[in-house]
C-alpha cells in the first residue's frame, strides 16, 4: 500500500509547525525549543498515521521497518551514507538509475538544526542494496524528492543505535560531519 501522501503531508506539517511556532533565532533558545518540539512532532506523526488508517507505527525517529522507501529513479541519485554510526560520519554515494535499493524510514532531517527547517532529507536505513550488501543496516540520507513510501512487512530491529534516536544529536552530528 502506498502511503506517499501521508509522509509528504507529515513532512510539510511538521516543518511548518516548527518554523512558525518553535524556531528561535538564538542558538541556545533554539536548542531548548528543539527539545520541547520533539514530543509534539512524535505525536503529530502518530496522529497523521492513525488518520491514514495505520495504527502500528513505532514512535517517530525510530526505524519504521513497516515503511519501505523505494527511490524514484529517473536519473542517478546522490545520497549520503553513514559510514560510522558511532560518530555519524557521512559519505556521498551515487545510486545508479536502475539499482533496486530498499530502505526503511527513520525520520526527516536537514543538515543543520540552527535555521528554519526545510526537511530536505529523509533519513533511512538500508534494508537491501544488492550492489552493496556491505551497506545493509547503514543509515542514509536521501533527498525527499526521490523517496516514494510504501507499507511493508515489518523487519526485525537489527541496529541498537536506532532504537533510541535523539533527533537533536543526529542533527548536530550531521552538521559536524558536513
Amino acid at each position: 500500500m502506498m502511503i506517499d501522501h501521508m509522509l509528504h503531508d507529515f513532512r510539510r506539517a511538521s516543518r511548518e509547525l516548527y518554523n512558525q511556532f518553535f524556531h528561535q533565532d538564538d542558538p541556545i533558545r533554539n536548542r531548548h525549543a528543539l527539545n520541547l518540539y520533539a514530543p509534539v512532532e512524535a505525536r503529530l506523526f502518530q496522529a497523521m498515521s492513525e488518520l491514514a488508517g495505520i495504527h502500528d507505527m513505532l514512535p517517530y525517529g525510530i526505524r519504521q521497518s513497516a515503511i519501505a522507501i523505494r527511490l524514484n529513479l529517473h536519473q542517478d541519485v546522490q545520497i549520503r551514507v553513514c559510514a560510522d554510526p558511532n560518530i555519524h560520519e557521512w559519505q556521498d554515494w551515487i545510486v545508479e538509475r536502475h539499482e533496486n535499493v530498499i530502505l526503511s524510514f527513520v525520520r526527516f532531517t536537514d543538515l543543520h538544526d540552527s535555521y528554519e527547517w526545510d526537511y530536505h532529507y529523509v533519513m533511512a536505513q538500508v534494508e537491501d542494496w544488492p550492489n552493496h550488501p556491505d551497506l545493509t543496516g547503514h543509515l542514509v540520507l536521501v533527498g525527499h524528492e526521490f523517496a516514494v513510501y510504501y507499507r511493508d512487512l515489518p523487519r526485525p530491529m537489527d541496529l541498537e543505535h536506532l532504537e533510541a534516536t535523539n533527533p537533536s544529536q543526529l542533527d548536530s552530528d550531521l552538521a559536524d560531519g558536513d
